[in-house]
């Protein structure tokens, strides 16, 4: 029986090592940031307009808002499921929405979101984002662009937060 037992347990590493076991519980690296603050702000990012800029918000939003634990789970929750990825995105990358983690009025980090090229930029790595690769006679391409189920509950997360810049 022990055999047996040795054998299972081989094969359920291998699983855990390779990724054989859910391909969506990828890690959460926000929870470990311990966060005091998580802000929500809304601002014009064309021409590639960072919000963020030497550890300061830049005072170029037009709305702002203090998220709340659920909401903030919520987002989470899209943004580190591997299904919320999965296409090409656009070359063009103009947030319009930017989502800041704070310990101590601290900037910890922060993800922009550009809903028109369907993806994101996050100041620290988001496994999902990187998960779905292809292999081209170019070399690999990561497809970390939303995908069409991911682009649908960012949306609807961004709409009944009450921000207008949400648009599909």
């Amino acid at each position: 029986m022990s055999g047996f037992k040795s054998i299972l347990a081989f094969v359920g590493l291998c699983c855990l090592c390779f990724g054989f076991a859910s391909d969506k519980a990828m890690t959460n690296p926000f929870p470990a940031l311990h966060a005091d603050l998580v802000v929500a702000y809304e601002f014009d990012g064309r021409h590639e307009q960072q919000l963020v800029y030497n550890g300061k918000v830049l005072p170029i939003y037009t709305k702002s808002l203090v998220l709340r634990k659920g909401q903030i789970d919520s987002l989470e929750q899209i943004i580190t499921d591997t299904a919320t990825y999965g296409e090409r995105p656009y070359a063009c990358f103009e947030p319009r929405l930017c989502i800041v983690y704070f310990k101590e009025k601290k900037i910890l980090a922060h993800i922009a979101i550009c809903f028109e090229c369907h993806s994101l930029e996050s100041s620290i790595p988001i496994p999902a984002e990187t998960y779905d690769t292809v292999e081209t006679e170019y070399g690999k391409i990561v497809r970390n662009g939303f995908s069409v189920s991911g682009k649908e509950k960012l949306y609807a997360w961004c709409k009944k937060t009450g921000f207008a810049h949400c648009q599909q």
